[in-house]
């Protein structure tokens, strides 16, 4: 999915899930500039939405105001500027996992995957029944060099959510970077069977059944998998394991 529908689809869920959230009562003008802000952000109007969310702050800074503004900045490629705004809103309202989850996202955008780690393990602390923040716990821990800690953790949201061709590639990725071949080809055969034009779970499998000495099987699936990235110009393939789930 396009980085801009897919926040737009992710905004839309939180947007969802504040509404019905422990925020404090506000006045009916205030809450309606906050609706307004939120409705220019979902149309992809990134920095008119940056500006109505940075003159409500100066009125009266809140959490969600933060988070909002930092959901923005984080759409523009603005990390580090998302980072900030991100920690304010933890700072007011320490209790909120998805202020947590979307620092992590962004400090693994700027490949800082200890503090991304850290982030993810207090999502999980904070909601325990969140598959998506084991899975993104246990890319931290593998891009930290903890292979033990990633497969743990995402065995932990593989059992929430065992339908998700994205977990078992990402562990196949796993054993296959630490010389596990046969354990990584099984995973990549249950991404495949769940989400059978993944031209990323091909690519890889066949560069795992190449190092089994498998070659005519990896040839018939590096070959799929070029056919099925052609027909989706925003997927690439490389000669290595390649493509993180998200």
């Amino acid at each position: 999915m396009h980085r801009r529908g897919f926040f737009c689809v992710l905004l839309m869920s939180l947007v969802t899930a504040f509404t019905a959230g422990p925020w404090p009562a506000a006045g009916q003008e205030s809450n309606a500039a906050v609706e307004n802000a939120i409705a220019v952000l979902e149309a992809g109007k990134v920095d008119e939405a940056i500006e109505l969310f940075s003159r409500l702050i100066e009125s009266k800074p809140e959490g969600r105001l933060h988070f909002y503004r930092g959901f923005a900045y984080l759409m523009k490629g603005r990390e580090q500027a998302a980072i900030d705004d991100f920690s304010r809103a933890i700072a007011l309202e320490p209790d909120q996992p998805d202020y947590y989850h979307q620092r992590g996202i962004a400090y693994t955008r700027l490949i800082q995957y200890q503090a991304a780690a850290k982030d993810f393990s207090t999502v999980v602390e904070l909601d325990p029944d969140r598959s998506d923040a084991y899975a993104r716990l246990a890319w931290a821990f593998f891009n930290d060099g903890q292979p033990d800690n990633a497969v743990r953790r995402l065995n932990q949201g593989i059992k929430m959510d065992a339908a998700n061709a994205g977990y078992y590639r990402l562990r196949g990725d796993i054993f296959a970077a630490h010389g596990d071949y046969q354990q990584a080809v099984s995973d990549y055969n249950a991404a495949i069977e769940l989400k059978q034009n993944d031209p990323i779970a091909y690519n890889n499998r066949g560069v795992a059944l190449a190092n089994l000495g498998r070659n005519r099987e990896a040839m018939a699936d590096i070959s799929h998998a070029m056919e099925l990235a052609s027909t989706n110009p925003r997927t690439t393939t490389t000669p290595g394991f390649s493509g993180n789930p998200w």
